[in-house]
């Protein structure tokens, strides 16, 4: 290998290994202050201080592939080794299981998958060759030839296209998706995703969402409450889709300002986002919200006005010093003025796209409008990633 693309792949490495580990234990300090059993559910080295996580990398140059291992050295540093051939060989220092027919107890080609809380003894663990390569390990253990005890931390090996193209331009959204699979996991069955077994059930539990999410928002004669339910005990979907943490569903927020509103309202959910900005979603029934008549342009701007005004009214609250005081001493959570609103409607057909969209382009920045139509591609590309 040329000097230059070894120099260029080893800063490659170094750069998404210091981001990765950033980011995590960034976003895991934020994610805790709304769900404080968050570090109960991701692997122990994300529990340690940041300058306490150390890197060894691996490439191998005729497999292209990308092995990272994040492990506690008090003495945080980077490690960069080129090889050849199985990538994980290298993690023998004895150097038996680079032989010739040395007993495999795994031959992945192409594979993506998650090695958590799982021992290998008396054989060498993987052959891993091929393409499309995405394997995670936590709290892995294994044997090497001499009888000593190893174990992984946490740690990934990846086929080099798959982590320059998919991993490396995307680090945030990447650990992102990272921290809520394991607080999904976690909140679903009170243990951490421990094995290709537990990824299976919490695979299922995916699709399960996704067939829900056909039946419920593509059906015009289900009521607006179903779909209301349906987001509020799952919130997998907005965690995932919208990356949304709900806080509160149907809050009644009392006016305690008569000339200024005229009742109590009660928004469907009051959310945090991943920089713990305030967001409050409303939902709109699924019924399909354009109509295939000469007044469809009239219909859905009506629509559209209707529900700006209420989400208006809801920012409008909290600009009230009355209010939030109120609120906080009710729930304990102190909303900002004028916080960002979020609006779910009903799903929008490709031929009828148009219209919907001249009719919200005067949409004010702090309103933002997601069909459910897209909500369901946002989660079944996240099913299928």
């Amino acid at each position: 290998m040329k000097k230059k693309h070894r120099i260029k792949i080893k800063a490659q490495i170094q750069e998404f290994s210091s981001s990765f580990v950033e980011t995590f234990i960034k976003l895991l300090m934020s994610f805790e202050r709304v769900q404080p059993n968050i570090r109960e559910a991701v692997p122990d080295i994300f529990n340690i201080a940041l300058e306490d996580i150390a890197v060894d990398s691996y490439f191998s140059e005729n497999r292209k592939h990308v092995m990272i291992l994040f492990k506690e050295r008090k003495n945080k540093s980077f490690n960069f080794n080129l090889t050849k051939g199985n990538v994980f060989d290298e993690l023998d220092e004895t150097g038996q299981w680079k032989r010739p027919n040395i007993p495999v107890c795994f031959n992945f080609k192409g594979w993506t998958g998650f090695m958590q809380e799982i021992t290998i003894s008396g054989m060498k663990p993987f052959n891993i060759e091929g393409d499309k390569v995405k394997i995670t390990f936590s709290d892995f253990k294994f044997n090497l030839p001499n009888g000593d005890n190893k174990k992984i931390s946490f740690g990934y090996i990846f086929s080099y296209s798959l982590f320059k193209d998919e991993v490396l331009s995307n680090t945030e959204n990447y650990v992102e998706n990272l921290i809520y699979s394991f607080w999904d996991y976690y909140r679903l069955y009170k243990h951490k995703l421990s094995s290709s077994i537990d990824e299976k059930k919490y695979k299922k539990y995916q699709k399960w969402i996704l067939e829900d999410m056909e039946r419920l928002f593509f059906n015009e004669e289900i009521k607006e409450q179903e779909i209301d339910n349906f987001i509020t005990e799952n919130p997998i979907i907005l965690e995932r889709c919208l990356f949304l943490t709900p806080i509160l569903p149907q809050q009644i927020l009392n006016n305690l300002v008569k000339e200024n509103f005229d009742q109590d309202m009660i928004p469907d959910l009051i959310c945090q986002d991943i920089n713990d900005s305030w967001i409050i979603v409303d939902y709109k029934r699924a019924k399909r919200i354009i109509k295939k008549n000469d007044t469809a342009r009239a219909d859905i701007k009506s629509e559209v006005n209707e529900l700006k005004i209420q989400l208006k009214n809801y920012r409008e609250y909290f600009n009230e010093e009355k209010h939030r005081n109120n609120f906080a001493k009710i729930t304990g959570y102190k909303i900002p003025s004028k916080p960002k609103t979020k609006w779910l409607i009903g799903y929008v057909l490709d031929s009828e796209r148009k219209i919907f969209e001249d009719s919200i382009e005067d949409n004010p920045n702090r309103i933002d409008i997601i069909t459910y139509d897209e909500l369901y591609k946002r989660f079944k590309k996240f099913y299928e990633s």
